[in-house]
């Protein structure tokens, strides 16, 4: 995601629709046009500090890495004596693909007023979801009312490489129990799977990122000391999402095959 995001962002032709890199400064962590209203930290950092939801992930960011990643943010956006009224988008051509890529991932963990952030915005939709499902699983209320509540985790990565496939089982999620033959279903998902190719080539959007370079600069990213370990722990927590919805589809193939 950090990757793929610096190296579509990092080049000389700005689609149209991403024209906020021109303007946006990448390391406003405050809401407001001035920066004065509320720290984008207090809505995201609470769930993601939270300890009963996955266990396996401990506290996935903190308010130190969030700082960590603010000042490094800071260190290199307007801090060079040639890039002092250069925007985000000169930046990212400008400066050498580390510290491209260092600034590129800091608005998208730090930056929470505008375009950026998604990668705390991510990480807190799963933590609050889980609740969410917990809340209604655990509720005497909401099983008297045979209500409960089930969250599918896609990963873009398997959804890129195998859109109908992809599709399908979030098909049989969506209407597990009900009259939907399974060969409607894969018929819809062909169809889905057409209309992806077709956007794909159209726009190169949703495939940008798969350079040589890719894996490089994954590693770089995860061994650095104020970039990896949130990033890691992200990853965990994402993992760990997934492997519960890879759990219900499994069990979904075999009710559908029971049948």
């Amino acid at each position: 995601m950090s990757v793929s995001n610096y190296q579509y962002h990092a080049r000389e032709e700005v689609p149209l629709k991403e024209q906020w890199v021109k303007w946006q400064n990448p390391c406003q962590v405050r809401y407001g046009n001035d920066g004065s209203g509320a720290h984008f930290a207090d809505y995201v950092l609470p769930a993601l500090n939270e300890t009963d939801v996955f266990p396996i992930v401990k506290r996935p960011v903190t308010r130190s890495d969030f700082a960590n990643v603010a000042n490094d943010c800071r260190s290199l956006f307007q801090a060079k004596d040639d890039l002092k009224n250069a925007n985000f988008h000169e930046h990212l051509m400008a400066l050498n693909p580390n510290e491209g890529l260092r600034l590129a991932t800091a608005e998208l963990i730090i930056q929470g007023f505008q375009n950026g952030g998604d990668i705390l915005r991510m990480a807190n939709n799963i933590v609050r979801l889980k609740q969410a499902e917990n809340v209604v699983k655990y509720s005497a209320y909401y099983k008297q009312m045979e209500k409960y509540l089930s969250v599918y985790t896609l990963s873009l990565d398997n959804f890129i490489a195998e859109p109908a496939k992809s599709f399908n089982n979030f098909l049989d999620f969506l209407f597990e129990g009900m009259n939907v033959s399974q060969k409607r279903k894969e018929k819809v998902a062909f169809k889905y799977e057409e209309y992806f190719y077709k956007k794909s080539a159209e726009s190169p959007h949703v495939t940008w990122g798969k350079s040589s370079n890719r894996l490089e600069q994954n590693n770089y990213l995860r061994n650095d000391p104020i970039y990896g370990p949130p990033l890691r722990k992200i990853e965990f927590l994402v993992d760990a999402a997934l492997d519960e919805t890879r759990e219900k589809n499994t069990n979904i193939g075999a009710n559908l095959t029971a049948r």
